[in-house]
């Protein structure tokens, strides 16, 4: 059993003796299908702490002859599956990890393929003495010696094999002794007398010169189309209400607000495991997904504004969708020319949701709204910050009554609208959702003409669990008067869902109207107790 070569069981091991592992070993079956196949190689790319490297080490366990993995595996979803055991640890195994060597200070970076190269060569001849094999020869010459002598093939695997485009993007001369690297094992003639499959994970999918894949015979499955690997990328709907059984202090509901958001066709709905578990063992719901090194970077594309694209960011802040062409897109973040590619490129790294069908991208959830809020709001961008900090004083002002201070700040908002919809009835909603949505301080959840006593409320503004935060229901008017919206949140009930979620404390009736005549705002703001 080495490193590299032949691996063992641990990895996986530690992940089914966790407090909750949801079986994604279904996968295997996938994987199975494909072996021996023109199908065997697999690229299949995700966001971070989405359970990457978990699948790969699975896939490491089930195939490695260098470990004894049927007790892992036994009562899993997979051990059910004709065939199961044929594979399972029959394989000689090549595994590693990009971020073990990119992390590693004693590894020059401009020796990290090389390195690579030499650690995998030095396994094998120790796992293989007796297949003449030397270090001087090509890592392809003692792949094809061993599987001569042996007469098994290798799978290989690769964790973050993305890893060197996102952390070394300006090493040019590195990144194509990788890609070459990659080319020799995976692109020639000789592969198929070698390479029973090969399954590689990371953030991006694999880069493209001139619109062709640097490594063509690959199957690619990503958050732009999953395939029939969209139930893996993370957990689905019913992984997270078995979470909520096994923590009886989580709440579907809440895990719904704060990390539900990815639409993948086939599997539904899905969420970042880390984020799910996290919340549920701390009982406590956060934005615990980190922003990573490539939005930092694709931060200054943002505020370089290509093709609009800062007003389409606000745009989605305010928690609309936009438009997006993903087509063009080389998967290289040194090729990033356009608002298409800038918006591509979040959709892999999760900050956007991909739809498809209506090929739109938006905000997926409340912790990546927060997320997107606090990395965006550590740049320069004088536009976004000013937005920012109107947002927070719209909530500080009606948290306070001040009725005069919140119609001046609603008129400011109101104002960055674009001039032809300024005075569209339906602006009016977008100018209060914006208002209240865009403070990375906001402890709501919003809902929009929720049915409640004998009416539709036009914003009802829920506090999150454990806010102190009193909630707000809010009534809009065109061309009337602001206490008019304030009788008919009184007169119709809308106070009534509230009471159905059995909240006793105070309520914030909010009543705003807009008059076309004066083009002015006004605002009336009553506290009642529940």
């Amino acid at each position: 059993m080495g490193v590299y070569v032949n691996p063992g069981n641990a990895g996986f091991a530690e992940s089914i003796r966790d407090e909750y592992y949801a079986d994604k070993t279904g996968m295997i079956r996938f994987m199975n299908a494909a072996l021996h196949t023109k199908r065997k190689e697999i690229c299949f790319t995700r966001p971070r702490r989405f359970g990457k490297t978990t699948a790969a080490n699975m896939l490491a366990a089930y195939y490695s002859c260098g470990c004894d993995s049927e007790d892992l595996f036994r009562g899993l979803e997979i051990e059910t599956e004709p065939g199961f055991r044929n594979y399972m640890n029959r394989f000689p195994v090549i595994y590693f990890g990009l971020i073990s060597f990119l992390t590693d200070r004693t590894i020059p970076v401009q020796d990290i393929v090389k390195t690579i190269r030499q650690k995998i060569l030095r396994e094998l001849i120790a796992e293989y003495p007796d297949c003449g094999i030397e270090e001087s020869m090509s890592l392809l010459d003692c792949l094809l010696k061993i599987v001569s002598v042996k007469n098994r093939k290798f799978i290989i695997i690769i964790d973050e094999w993305d890893m060197l485009f996102r952390e070394q993007k300006e090493n040019l001369a590195l990144q194509r002794e990788y890609i070459d690297f990659l080319r020799m094992l995976f692109r020639g003639n000789e592969v198929p007398q070698y390479l029973a499959g090969a399954y590689m994970t990371g953030i991006l999918p694999i880069i493209r010169y001139d619109t062709q894949s640097a490594l063509s015979d690959f199957r690619e499955y990503s958050m732009l189309d999953a395939g029939n690997l969209g139930e893996y990328v993370g957990f689905t709907e019913e992984d997270v209400r078995n979470v909520c059984r096994r923590y009886p202090a989580a709440d579907y509901e809440e895990m719904k607000k704060w990390y539900d958001g990815y639409i993948l066709e086939g599997a539904g709905h899905i969420y970042c495991p880390d984020s799910v578990l996290q919340a549920a063992a701390r009982g406590k719901y956060s934005s615990y997904w980190a922003s990573t090194s490539a939005f930092e970077s694709l931060r200054m594309y943002i505020q370089m504004n290509l093709d609009g694209l800062k007003d389409t960011v606000l745009k989605l802040m305010d928690g609309e969708e936009a438009s997006v062409s993903i087509e063009k897109f080389e998967n290289d973040l040194n090729k990033i020319s356009t608002r298409d590619d800038v918006l591509t490129t979040l959709i892999h790294l999760g900050y956007l949701s991909y739809n498809a069908v209506r090929r739109t991208v938006r905000i997926p959830n409340l912790e990546i709204r927060n997320n997107f809020l606090a990395t965006m709001s550590k740049g320069s961008n004088p536009d976004f910050l000013e937005r920012i900090r109107t947002c927070d004083a719209v909530l500080a002002a009606t948290r306070e009554g001040n009725e005069t201070d919140l119609a001046g700040l609603i008129a400011k908002v109101h104002g960055q609208r674009p001039p032809k919809h300024y005075r569209e009835e339906n602006a009016l909603r977008y100018v209060i959702l914006e208002a209240y949505y865009f403070s990375p301080d906001s402890p709501y959840t919003t809902f929009e003409e929720l049915g409640s006593g004998r009416g539709f409320c036009d914003l009802l503004f829920l506090p999150f669990t454990g806010s102190t935060a009193p909630p707000m229901i809010i009534e809009l008017k065109w061309g009337k008067a602001a206490e008019e919206a304030i009788k008919q949140i009184r007169d119709k009930d809308y106070c009534a869902v509230l009471r159905q979620l059995q909240y006793h404390g105070d309520v914030l009736l909010v009543g705003i109207n807009y008059s076309e005549k004066t083009e002015k705002h006004s605002c009336r703001i009553e506290k009642v107790q529940l």
